[in-house]
């Protein structure tokens, strides 16, 4: 691809997935379409990109006709992140206001720091090292890691 950072690759795909919720009477959803985004960028920029996409997302939502009323983004406690999430700028839930939720909201989408988790994990069972040289930054020459 010979891209610099920061760069996005999107993919939509099939998930599988088993769940009981009794209180919305779903005892097995098998399989459902779900898109994920993946935007890599130098860590030094991390803040500034988490707060452009949890802002864009919320905007492409009201874009298509999602009220703002019936949006809420609710950053999740320290004590519900993930273990790859960044604490402080970890995760967001955009939530909207379903139908079949009311009164309460209902999750549309997750967006997340994931940090470098991914690569680091790569890293240790691969036994490679996931590391990149960008030349646009000189001297000297400086090594990233995403």
């Amino acid at each position: 691809m010979r891209v610099r950072t920061p760069f996005g690759i999107a993919q939509v795909g099939k998930s599988f997935r088993n769940e009981v919720t009794p209180r919305n009477f779903i005892y097995r959803s098998r399989e459902f379409e779900q898109m994920e985004m993946e935007w890599f960028l130098p860590a030094d920029e991390a803040k500034k990109w988490f707060e452009f996409w949890t802002d864009a997302r919320r905007k492409w939502w009201e874009a298509v006709g999602v009220s703002s009323s019936n949006l809420q983004m609710r950053a999740h406690d320290k004590d519900e992140l993930v273990h790859y999430a960044k604490a402080g700028e970890g995760t967001v839930t955009l939530n909207t206001a379903f139908p079949s939720r009311r009164p309460g909201f209902g999750e549309l989408e997750g967006i997340a720091h994931r940090t470098d988790f991914d690569l680091t994990q790569h890293e240790k069972h691969s036994g490679k090292k996931m590391e990149y040289f960008d030349d646009s930054v000189q001297p000297p020459r400086a090594s990233f890691r995403m």
